[in-house]
Parts: C-alpha cells; structure tokens; sequence
C-alpha cells in the first residue's frame, strides 16, 4: 500500500488560496476539455472511467452539460476543501490508507486474502457508516469460515448487499485459492458490479480512481438531497463526469502544492469536512 505521508504533509500547506486561479471572468481554471468548449453553450464530453477495468476496458459515455455547470461542480469541491481544518485535511490524506490497515488486520486475523476482506467491506457498505461496516464484514466473514448459513449474518446494509459480500468469501475458497492478485482483483470487481462500491474496493486498494457516494455527489452540486428514501440516483455518466470534476479539484491542489494529489484524497478530505460541516 502507497504511503500517504507525502500527501499528509503537502495539504497542510495549502489554507484556501485559490483566488488566483480564477480568471478575469472568475471562473475556475479548465482542464483541456474546458479550454475546448468554453466558446460552446454546451459541449459533449467524451470520458473515460479508470475504475471499472482500467487496464483491460474504455468506457466511453456521452454526456451532454453546460460548461459553467462544469465550472460550478469543480467549484463547489473547492469550496468545500477550503473549509477544511489541518485536522480533516490530515485525517482525509490518510483514511484509505487508515481503511487498509484495518482490512489488512482483519485478513491477518482470519488467514483470509487482503482482497477479499476489502471486497466484503465494500459490499457491505452502502448506507453503512464505517466502524458497523467494519463490524459487519467481520461478522460475515466469520461466520462463512464457522460455516453458518449466510441468513445469520444481521447487517446494517441491504441483504442483497449481505449476499454478494458472501459470495466475495466463496471466490478465495473456491476456484481463486491458487489466483494471482491480478485475476482475484479481476473477480472481486465482477462481483461487486456497482460503480461505487467497486471504487470504494479500488481505493481501499490503492488503486486508481475515485469514490462518488451521496456525500460527493451533494458537494459537487453544493445541495443536501436525501440519501435514503428512494430519493438518491446517481446516474453511471453522471458518476463518471463526477470523478472528472474531483480529479479537476485534485489538479488544482495539486499545482499549488507541486506533488501530485490523489481524486481520492480530495474525496476523502471534502467528504470528512461536509460531514463535519452538516453534522452528519
């Protein structure tokens, strides 16, 4: 796993000094893309997701959006981050290196495969706070190795969720006991299927890419919708035009620090400081 160190020391320098790279028109810097279409009222952008297969498979989506409202998504992330104390900015910097540890204990604990742990934490995690996550992989996990019926297993997510984190246990003592890390990666993405729990799996990881939950997805357009209920979507264009714009944010930071700022390590930073902010 990466050391977060250069990233925990770098943020500190950075205390919301961002006003010079707003232009004449105060809008935020653009990325080449911008640059192109900035003399378009609307601009198709061809993206490409790093997360869901980045070596094997190009995922192109069209999606159709005014560059301004572009311009605000990178702008609201901003915001969010210079509200951050040195306390979140640290704390952000190092919390996937933080939730790998704490996977790693657990899949030394149990003699189990770092991925798969990562894998169950992962899929038990929508609508999960972390420290229930953690506490309900390690139950389920558990009680696949007890050999327990998975219907045992209370968790604070969905059941299907529940499901497919048993599931992610069966592939390390089934056909990938003798699979490389690569191949068992590979089989744990395909099980999780959904965008956001396979970032979250990528970035605990260290892989590239970056989470989108409800909680980016409501900094990114500045607004408090309710994520549960039936009111949250988010959309796999939407979600791939979101990981561009945190990525845009990172660059920022990263320009003005001269060390390269992970996405994922603005989504954690902005994600710690909302959270702080709405008093979630």
């Amino acid at each position: 796993m990466p050391s977060s160190r250069t990233s925990i020391l770098s943020v500190l320098w950075l205390q919301g000094r961002y006003d010079h790279h707003l232009n004449q028109r105060g809008d935020v810097r653009c990325n080449q893309i911008d640059r192109d279409a900035c003399n378009h009222l609307t601009t198709h952008v061809t993206l490409r997701s790093h997360i869901d297969q980045p070596d094997e498979y190009t995922k192109m989506a069209r999606f159709t959006t005014t560059t301004t409202q572009r311009q605000e998504f990178v702008r609201n992330i901003m915001a969010t981050y210079n509200r951050a104390t040195p306390e979140e900015k640290v704390a952000g910097a190092g919390w996937y290196k933080d939730a790998w540890s704490a996977c790693s204990a657990m899949s030394k604990r149990f003699d189990v495969p770092l991925a798969v742990v990562t894998g169950v934490v992962a899929a038990l995690s929508p609508n999960n706070r972390w420290e229930r996550n953690l506490g309900d992989a390690e139950r389920l996990i558990s009680a696949y190795l007890n050999g327990d019926d998975v219907l045992s297993v209370s968790v604070s997510t969905y059941n299907a969720m529940r499901a497919k984190g048993w599931k992610i246990c069966a592939l390390a003592a089934e056909q990938h006991q003798n699979a490389t890390d690569d191949q068992l990666n590979k089989a744990i993405l395909e099980e999780l299927r959904g965008q956001k729990i396979k970032s979250f799996y990528s970035n605990i990881m260290g892989l590239p890419g970056c989470t989108i939950d409800g909680h980016a997805r409501n900094i990114a357009y500045n607004e408090r919708l309710a994520l549960t209920g039936g009111k949250f979507t988010l959309g796999k264009v939407e979600y791939v035009v979101l990981q561009e714009m945190y990525q845009e944010a990172a660059a920022i930071v990263s320009a003005d620090l001269g060390v390269e700022l992970q996405a994922s390590v603005m989504q954690a930073i902005t994600w710690v400081t909302w959270r702080r902010i709405h008093k979630i």
